[in-house]
């Protein structure tokens, strides 16, 4: 069963931050991307922003908290 809810993607993002995986804007990755490609660590994901407003709210803001963004590469 596939698990799409912000507990699973907290625990995600806490995962990566706590297992050495910087929380970077995936935007940065192109201005980076010598730098960010020659890290071993690195791992690129994005999700869909959730079509209900109030939910996407609660992400971004739980996503901020964590020291992450709604596109995050990490690196």
């Amino acid at each position: 069963m596939r698990d799409f809810s912000l507990d699973m993607l907290r625990h995600l993002l806490l995962a990566l931050r706590d297992g050495g995986y910087p929380l970077t804007p995936f935007e940065r990755y192109w201005f980076e991307k010598e730098r960010i490609d020659a890290l071993e660590k690195v791992v690129l994901f994005r999700h869909d922003v959730d079509r209900l407003p109030r939910t996407a709210l609660t992400a971004a803001r739980m996503e901020y908290e964590i020291g992450s963004t709604g596109r995050i590469f990490s690196a």
